[in-house]
């Protein structure tokens, strides 16, 4: 069993290394999806990635403790200059994606077939 401060350190490397972006499971594993796409259910930035993070998992935990189907996501914005943190779900559909991207606020869904998000209009 890890400790939160573990969880949030390995976390933090992974977001470090791949900030290009990277979907990984409960157990700090990359998921390996060819078809389907990734849907963020929380809203997270934070100029401290560390603090980001931390909410990320504090939400995990409180709402989707035992839930296997959720994936936590990241990716630098160059734009913002901020490191995106989020909770997401896989969907097949890129129609149900998009409607749930819409209610959940998204700006964008992350399609795992081409590699590349599509914005949400």
């Amino acid at each position: 069993m890890t400790t939160e401060t573990e969880q949030i350190n390995k976390i933090f490397e992974i977001a470090k290394k791949n900030q290009d972006g990277f979907t990984i499971d409960s157990n700090f594993k990359k998921v390996k999806v060819k078809k389907g796409y990734a849907v963020s259910l929380t809203n997270n930035t934070d100029i401290n990635l560390w603090i980001a993070i931390k909410n990320i998992l504090e939400i995990k935990e409180t709402y989707f403790k035992n839930r296997k189907d959720i994936y936590i996501g990241g990716w630098y914005d160059i734009d913002t200059e901020l490191f995106y943190i989020d909770l997401s779900v896989i969907i097949k559909d890129k129609k149900t994606a998009l409607k749930t991207a819409r209610i959940f606020k998204q700006v964008a869904i992350f399609d795992f077939s081409v590699m590349n998000s599509i914005k949400v209009l």
